[in-house]
């Protein structure tokens, strides 16, 4: 079952991947599918891999903290948004 999220909000992720859904009842979000932009904190000590639909495979490309990335794709409650980290108390958010 995914995790709720709302734009804006700050996430921690740790070392297990979580599927998140964005929260519409507080944005409106483009169907049947949309890009969000999402932002590492500065204080993160180590990385975090971001896919949409599935969990972030071992190759994917890692973000590094305070770097962005944009996803393409992401279909709320069907392609949801995964992210792992690569150690507990990774920060990012989601615009």
């Amino acid at each position: 079952m995914a995790t709720t999220i709302k734009l804006g909000e700050e996430v921690t992720v740790g070392d297990s991947a979580v599927e998140y859904v964005i929260d519409e009842s507080t944005a409106v979000i483009s169907t049947p599918d949309f890009t969000a932009a999402i932002y590492t904190d500065t204080g993160n000590s180590g990385t975090i891999k971001f896919s949409v639909g599935v969990t972030p495979p071992a190759g994917q490309r890692a973000v590094a903290a305070d770097k962005n990335i944009i996803m393409s794709g992401i279909q709320n409650g069907f392609r949801n948004l995964w992210a792992l980290g690569s150690a507990a108390g990774q920060k990012f958010t989601v615009s």
